[in-house]
């Protein structure tokens, strides 16, 4: 419903690969980050892409 997708654009979700949101065409709005095994723990050492996004070509959302 229009509600639904209206209130999910508001929202940022908080998931294991970090935080993400949606874009106005529904798709997410995610950092990519660059990781590496250190001593058996996942360490991020920087962010490879910020605020990456399908975009979104012919989408009627747009």
């Amino acid at each position: 419903s229009e509600q639904w997708f209206a209130a999910m654009e508001e929202e940022t979700i908080d998931s294991p690969r970090g935080t993400w949101r949606f874009s106005p065409a529904h798709n997410p709005v995610q950092n990519i980050y660059l990781r590496e095994m250190r001593n058996g723990t996942n360490q991020v050492l920087s962010i490879a892409a910020e605020n990456l996004s399908d975009p979104a070509r012919g989408c009627s959302l747009l």
